[in-house]
């Protein structure tokens, strides 16, 4: 599921350029730390290709830093923030963060194929971005439940349908829970499903 948003300059920094080829470049933008679970997380790629050059199969993944440096060999993929995208899709990303992820170290690992004009890849592209700080407040009086790290897609924990509202923690008065004319509104959200079919609401 893609949102676009106007990004403050001051929260995010560009990271991870490399060329692919000729003037192909990429880089991938995250905030500086992320500490709230009420907002989710915004992660964005730019990206400059050659004419004729496009951007297929792009993918995102959320990656604990253990090493000390990016790519290590310890570096865990803890989720998968989107699969199976092209740029035409757009090129942000809303995350809702776990309320139990793990306080620590973290960066984007962004993975795509560029094609050429007559839809041949290119070029398979693998950039992390630069690292954030996760470090979310354990103050919500209600037990939540724990986190389970996912690796991959086909991890038997996956699943791509996430919630996207009412945020982690949000309190809801009695009356909304038992009177007959109350009610509790939610969004449901599919990481790997494009709109209008990629938004569910419930009440």
């Amino acid at each position: 599921m893609h949102f676009a948003y106007i990004l403050k300059p001051a929260l995010l920094f560009l990271a991870g350029y490399a060329f692919a080829q000729l003037e192909d470049t990429i880089g991938i933008m995250v905030p500086s730390q992320i500490i709230d679970t009420t907002t989710p997380a915004i992660f964005t790629y730019a990206w400059v290709g050659n004419p004729g050059h496009e951007l297929k199969n792009i993918s995102m993944e959320l990656v604990a830093e253990t090493t000390g440096s990016l790519q290590g060999n310890n570096d865990t993929v803890v989720d998968i923030i989107a699969v199976n995208y092209t740029q035409q899709n757009g090129n942000s990303f809303l995350y809702p963060l776990h309320t139990n992820t793990p306080a620590g170290t973290y960066y984007v690992r962004m993975n795509a194929t560029i094609f050429n004009a007559s839809d041949s890849p290119l070029t398979v592209l693998v950039r992390p971005s630069q690292t954030f700080n996760i470090s979310l407040p354990q103050s919500f009086p209600c037990q939540t439940p724990d986190f389970t790290p996912v690796g991959s897609i086909f991890a038997p924990s996956y699943t791509p349908l996430r919630l996207a509202s009412p945020a982690a923690g949000a309190v809801f008065s009695l009356q909304a829970l038992t009177s007959p004319s109350g009610d509790i509104t939610g969004m449901l959200k599919l990481v790997d499903a494009l709109p209008p079919e990629g938004i569910l609401h419930w009440s």
